[in-house]
């Protein structure tokens, strides 16, 4: 029997994050349970499915190649906080879990995650929640039984119709399955024909689209079977709801659950070993979106022993990757944040597969560790600090910057200023006959800026020299001629030293770099450009 909710989006990042956090905390806790349960033994049977039969689904492989869904999750990382506005993926659980009902006769659990608290105005959650559910469920049976009654009893006169369009004129179902939709249409498309012509043709062409109908709705959505046993999922917490950012906290949680209290660890070590899950985890869901956009084999799910072999790796004190991690982590966050900055204008160009900001070369965080850190040393050249000291991801992760500079950047200028495959550790853009460096540098304060770059270049040159072979930084508020510099000791290097020559004429406290930038603001760079676009 063919799934027709078998998970059919356009895989785009934004969105992604969150899913993959889900998955993380949902395959952590199975472990727990089944270890509580002392049925650890059973693991390899175990494995969290991904954007197959929902976004997220646990899967029990069963004798003889079967496999059994325990739980089906919808995860939806959106701002709106009404019920209604989850009602489409509320339905589709619905029907989903009707549809096992009807092919397997077990029902999985099914639960709908979502990152903002859903208000209810007069009632307690729970009675709202379930006056709705059973609503949406009858409208539906009701649709149903109208299409159905059509089939069984068939009648050729103008009332027929009228009451057959007056019945399921207005459509209950609301996924977006193009089948579904086109035998849908034509019953409509042919009742209101048959009710301005009454055309013979017309007629048996209607009984034909109304039998197309009533197989779909009863052999692909199984519509007799829906169920309102459907939740929207509850957290350790008691809360319904988490953001990417606060999941994180209660994946570290149940990382502490799992290990135990460990001698010599920190909240830290917690963290990372949690960061090394949701890195892998993160690589995985890539990959996925990479070969599904390529329309090549893609792979669906991950065992459950395998996040069980991270738990259980040993975790040397690797200050280095526990930070890049961390890093990473923070970096994908903020991204994401700024994706919700725009939904909440009503800009959901970060949703389509066409924004850059949807596209690896441009996102970076799918760099290898080493190039990853120097990426974001060029995006905040004033950090002194090295990779291995935990107080490099404040300066290093700066959100500010990030949001108000960084990513407009990426979004708003077009693909071909980019020059960034030159080096893909560096933002780079055209403008005009100037090449632009993008950063992350939100001081406004020009000179405490080239002092703060002074000092870094002085501690961890090899890290962001090469924003001196830029013409311009481009930063979140600061405006400055290339003259900032005169009074620092960043020097233009001449051909002579260059060549290695007179180096005995240097300076030892000067620092010789090939150009010295000055800094521009991000949205005078983008208002520029689109001006020069017209």
């Amino acid at each position: 029997m063919e799934n027709v909710f078998e998970h059919d989006a356009i895989p785009t990042w934004s969105g992604f994050i969150y899913q993959g956090r889900i998955a993380v905390y949902l395959a952590i806790k199975k472990i727990i349970e089944l270890r509580d349960g002392n049925k650890i033994s059973e693991i390899d049977k175990y494995a969290i499915e991904m954007e197959k039969c929902e976004d997220i689904a646990i899967v029990y492989q069963c004798e003889k190649e079967k496999r059994e869904y325990i739980s089906i999750h919808q995860v939806k990382n959106e701002k709106e906080n009404a019920l209604g506005a989850y009602k489409k993926p509320l339905i589709q659980l619905m029907l989903e879990k009707g549809y096992y009902t009807k092919d397997n006769g077990d029902a999985p659990d099914a639960y709908l995650h979502i990152a903002n608290r859903v208000r209810i105005q007069n009632k307690d959650f729970e009675t709202e929640y379930l006056e709705n559910i059973k609503n949406w469920k009858q409208k539906i049976l009701n649709y149903y039984n109208a299409v159905d009654e059509a089939c069984k009893n068939f009648t050729y006169n103008p009332h027929f119709y009228e009451e057959l369009l007056k019945a399921i004129d207005t459509e209950p179902i609301g996924i977006d399955r193009s089948e579904y939709k086109k035998r849908y249409n034509a019953v409509i498309t042919y009742c209101k024909k048959v009710m301005e012509n009454n055309d013979s043709k017309d007629i048996l062409k209607l009984k034909e689209e109304l039998e197309n109908l009533k197989d779909y709705l009863l052999n692909k959505f199984a519509v007799p079977n829906i169920s309102n046993e459907v939740t929207i999922y509850e957290y350790d917490t008691g809360l319904k709801y988490f953001d990417a950012t606060k999941i994180f906290d209660e994946i570290v949680g149940l990382v502490e659950k799992y290990k135990g209290t460990v001698e010599g660890w920190s909240k830290e070590q917690y963290k990372y070993l949690a960061d090394k899950i949701l890195n892998y985890i993160d690589k995985t869901i890539l990959e996925r979106h990479k070969k599904l956009q390529e329309n090549n084999g893609v792979v669906k799910e991950i065992s459950l022993s395998t996040i069980k072999d991270i738990m259980d790796s040993v975790i040397e004190n690797n200050e280095k990757e526990a930070n890049v991690l961390a890093l990473k982590r923070g970096y994908i966050e903020t991204l994401e944040k700024f994706c919700e900055k725009c939904k909440r204008s009503n800009d959901y160009t970060c949703q389509d597969i066409g924004c850059k900001l949807q596209q690896a070369e441009y996102r970076k965080e799918n760099l290898n560790e080493e190039d990853f850190v120097k990426f974001c040393y060029n995006l905040r050249p004033e950090c002194e600090k090295k990779i291995e000291d935990r107080a490099c991801i404040a300066d290093l992760g700066n959100k500010d910057g990030l949001i108000e500079s960084v990513f407009p950047i990426i979004k708003e200028i077009p693909s071909e200023r980019f020059m960034s495959k030159e080096d893909e550790r560096q933002l780079k853009v055209r403008n005009y006959d100037k090449t632009a460096f993008i950063t992350a540098i939100t001081n406004s304060d020009a000179e405490d800026t080239v002092l703060g770059i002074e000092q870094a270049m002085d501690k961890n040159s090899v890290m962001i020299e090469s924003i001196f072979d830029a013409d311009q930084l481009v930063t979140t508020r600061l405006e400055a001629e290339e003259n900032i510099w005169n009074q620092s000791c960043i020097k233009i290097r001449s051909d002579e030293i260059g060549d290695g020559q007179n180096v005995e004429n240097r300076d030892e406290k000067s620092i010789y770099v090939p150009k010295r930038p000055e800094f521009v603001k991000a949205e005078n760079l983008i208002k520029d450009m689109e001006k020069d676009g017209e």
